[in-house]
């Protein structure tokens, strides 16, 4: 691998639990309240992984890699490991205290998961970057600017955003670059919050706009493109499992030669849910059911 890969250090009772691409734009959302709503149960004497539902298929170990690609939607259960692959938030730039004030009870929550035990990971997306790595390590959360992989017991793991899985989209990847770039880094440091927020709502909405439509009318060709994705990074690196977000096209995928799944996270804009894999099971769970604790 290009990388060391970091050691997730699970016991045989581990959940690892993924989500992306929630699009927060306030504390009124439906979906903040949901999220913050999961994070509560995650706090609280929830459900333990079940070791017994096969029909949640996916056994994740590398003798028994096999799944179905049908998605089953289930109640979460309580991870010990928590992945946020970026776009959590639909405008969350740079390290103003505005954000901490605006959303202190999600950074309230991750400090207290943090503080039982629960390891964070935040990946930085293309509407939430240039992040206050110094404050996200505060509330217990280790902040990734891009891809990177993991290992839990036998198994390897690559994670990432998503948005660097076309190559051929050339003017993206130079937005992503200038967005990143240290004059830029300068201005959004030196900017308050609420412009930003401002400034980032507006290009937000013209770029949803634009994407729906492309997503709605192009929906095979960005799955064919993630397939794509999937298998060539298979023949490069012995890589069990890859978890993506940014396209909003869900997706589970075993790649030809059987030993890598690949996964998208979707969009919690059309269902919220966590992708969890367990020492027996993997599968795509709905967070509507869980109740403040």
């Amino acid at each position: 691998m290009d990388q060391k890969s970091i050691n997730l250090d699970v016991s045989a009772d581990y959940c690892l639990s993924f989500l992306s691409d929630i699009h927060i734009r306030s504390v009124d959302d439906d979906n903040y309240k949901k999220l913050i709503s999961y994070l509560r149960f995650c706090l609280g004497s929830g459900s333990k992984p079940e070791k017994t539902q096969r029909d949640e298929t996916a056994a994740p170990n590398r003798t028994a890699l096999g799944f179905s690609t049908d998605i089953e939607l289930r109640d979460a259960s309580v991870p010990t490991h928590l992945f946020f692959l970026g776009d959590i938030f639909d405008v969350w730039v740079g390290p103003s205290q505005y954000w901490r004030h605006k959303y202190s009870e999600f950074f309230t929550l991750l400090k207290e998961l943090s503080l039982k035990g629960i390891k964070i990971f935040y990946f930085e997306g293309n509407h939430d970057f240039q992040l206050d790595n110094e404050f996200l390590g505060q509330s217990g959360a280790q902040v990734f600017k891009d891809s990177h992989f993991f290992a839990a017991g036998e198994l390897n793991f690559y994670v990432s955003h998503g948005d660097l899985m076309n190559p051929s989209d050339e003017g993206y990847i130079r937005l992503r670059k200038l967005l990143r770039s240290q004059p830029v880094k300068w201005l959004i440091k030196n900017v308050p919050g609420s412009v930003i927020e401002s400034i980032g709502k507006t290009w937000s909405n013209q770029s949803r706009r634009s994407s729906q439509l492309k997503i709605e009318a192009r929906t095979e060709s960005v799955r064919e493109m993630m397939r794509h994705f999937a298998e060539s990074f298979s023949r490069r690196h012995r890589i069990d499992w890859i978890i993506t977000g940014h396209t909003h096209v869900r997706e589970l995928y075993r790649t030809k030669n059987s030993e890598t799944v690949f996964v998208n996270l979707g969009t919690w804009l059309d269902a919220p849910n966590v992708f969890e894999i367990t020492n027996s099971t993997a599968g795509f769970k709905s967070v509507n059911h869980q109740v403040p604790f």
